[in-house]
């Protein structure tokens, strides 16, 4: 599991995709279901998946990716073939869409509440327009000025028209940020602007001169298919989305913002056959099912089931972080897909990634599992509840954030609002190989470490810590491993992360006073307590 990173903007982020080389390829028509009924000439091997949209921010509409098959495992018998000496890498590469524009919210209204009377000396004052309490991007040149500050472009804002097709005009841009270079076209209709943006990794290290000329020549080509794919926009007309009414809309969406974001949701899956939705009080539900008799009713079950143990699991997050008036009001967003298979190319994510949530489209992703849906779902529905609890601007240390996400999910639900407090099935035997093996980072330092150390290939093992770290606050008081200078950790931590959305603050707070080798030496007791 891990935070919902996956909208992969511009060059602030990780790689955008993990696929194999390929040549430029045959151009195929494909359409894909946007709001602004755009349609696309991809490489045929490229297939669309599409990302919902919460309708207030520069969202990830679709993306594409060129499917990579799972190696196949040799037959009984014959022998695997070993890996060249000097092997090319991988180049990583893939094309995103990006929408911008402004979209203004009326003002979130509560039902049963009254207005205020108006004194008389305002009566006669014109009133201030509503206005979106979520931040927004007009356009592409904005979003940059604020997330891409200090980048270096090749190419800025050069005029340019498609090479083919219907030669739309665009705005063409070209910087590289580390490993990552990126190619962009930038559309306009319509007060909105449309923006393919094509990203490829090079690889670090030195390679040998058989390897660079084969490995050139994949950037050369890839060079190529980026510039086709990012200048194939056409518009298309005539297609209308009709508005339905779904299960439960009639009692939950009682507010003008309620009502905006389930329509959004409604467009996000019109005109898929396999997807449905319905309304809970705390959440809309999104799931998926697969064809034949009774797949539908299977799937609403499943679903159902997992909305009920979702909003139980909200009275636990409310429980340690109890609502406060600046939370970011929204109805909360969980799609289920059907199988790891859809969730992975959903989100174009590796097979090691069981969950997520989108911090833009507020959406939380998971699939059907008999194994790992609720624990996962719990955790990630800590990140879900998390964004809007810090009002969508902490930046929170991953031991805190992704800890916190292992403990709501390691709870095991008895009843209706009734869990208990486990150890991670997940993470417990991890740590403690960690522990007795003396591999553990140094408590001092994880506890400082930004998502670019703490993901990564050694991912797993740094989440493992994270929860073991916070577990020891949240049930260590009684362990007899526990000193006064503990009690104040978490809580420092959350007060001042939101009240100054600073990471290193926040740290510098909990941590103050803390004898490092004492907690070292508490913690590690700890976890080799734990069963």
């Amino acid at each position: 599991m891990r935070h919902q990173t996956l909208i992969l903007l511009l060059a602030a982020v990780g790689p955008l995709l993990a696929a194999r080389p390929v040549s430029a390829q045959r151009m195929g028509k494909r359409t894909v279901n946007l709001d602004l009924q755009v349609s696309y000439r991809m490489p045929k091997k490229l297939v669309r998946i599409p990302l919902n949209s919460a309708g207030v921010h520069p969202v990830l509409k679709d993306r594409w990716e060129y499917l990579v098959k799972t190696p196949e495992r040799p037959k009984k018998g014959k022998k695997p073939k070993k890996p060249p000496k000097d092997p090319v890498p991988d180049l990583a590469w893939g094309i995103q869409v990006l929408s911008f524009g402004t979209i203004q919210l009326e003002t979130p209204s509560t039902p049963g509440s009254q207005a205020e009377p108006v004194p008389k000396k305002t009566q006669n004052r014109k009133k201030p327009e509503p206005r979106s309490r979520y931040k927004e991007f007009r356009n592409f040149e904005e979003f940059l000025k604020k997330t891409a500050r200090g980048l270096k472009f090749s190419k800025r804002g050069v005029a340019r028209k498609q090479g083919s097709g219907r030669r739309l005009p665009y705005r063409y841009y070209a910087w590289t940020k580390d490993m990552q270079h990126n190619r962009c076209a930038v559309y306009k209709k319509d007060g909105r602007e449309v923006v393919l943006l094509g990203s490829y990794l090079k690889w670090p290290r030195e390679l040998t001169k058989k390897a660079t000329k084969i490995y050139e020549k994949q950037i050369r080509d890839r060079e190529k298919a980026l510039l086709k794919g990012i200048e194939s926009l056409i518009w298309e007309r005539g297609r209308e989305y009709k508005a339905q009414g779904v299960r439960g809309e009639h009692r939950f969406a009682t507010t003008e913002l309620r009502r905006k974001i389930l329509e959004g949701e409604k467009k996000s899956i019109a005109g898929y056959a396999d997807w449905d939705i319905f309304c809970t009080e705390r959440f809309i539900i999104k799931y998926s099912f697969g064809p034949g008799k009774g797949k539908k009713e299977d799937a609403y079950r499943f679903a159902d089931r997992m909305a009920r143990q979702m909003s139980d699991m909200v009275l636990q997050y409310r429980k340690y972080f109890p609502p406060h008036d600046k939370m970011t009001k929204w109805w909360s967003v969980l799609r289920i897909c059907r199988n790891h298979e859809q969730f992975s190319k959903y989100g174009s994510t590796h097979p090691g990634v069981i969950g997520w949530f989108n911090p833009l489209s507020k959406e939380l992703v998971i699939f059907r599992s008999k194994r790992w849906s609720e624990a996962v779902a719990y955790h990630e529905g800590w990140h879900q509840y998390a964004h809007f609890w810090f009002g969508g601007k902490a930046r929170l240390h991953r031991w805190y954030d992704e800890g916190l996400g292992d403990f709501f999910g390691s709870m095991a639900r008895k009843s209706n609002h009734r869990f208990d407090m486990q150890s991670s099935r997940m993470r417990l035997a991890t740590i403690k190989k960690l522990v007795k093996d003396r591999k553990a980072v140094p408590l001092q330092e994880i506890v400082r470490w930004n998502k670019r150390r703490f993901y990564g290939p050694k991912a797993g093992l740094y989440y493992a810590q994270g929860w073991a770290i916070v577990d020891f606050f949240m049930r260590g008081k009684d362990s007899g491993h526990w000193s006064q200078s503990y009690d104040k950790v978490m809580d420092s931590y959350t007060k001042v992360s939101l009240s100054t959305q600073d990471q290193v603050k926040a740290v510098d707070a909990a941590f103050e006073g803390i004898n490092w080798r004492k907690f070292e030496k508490d913690w590690k007791a700890y976890v080799l307590s734990l069963d």
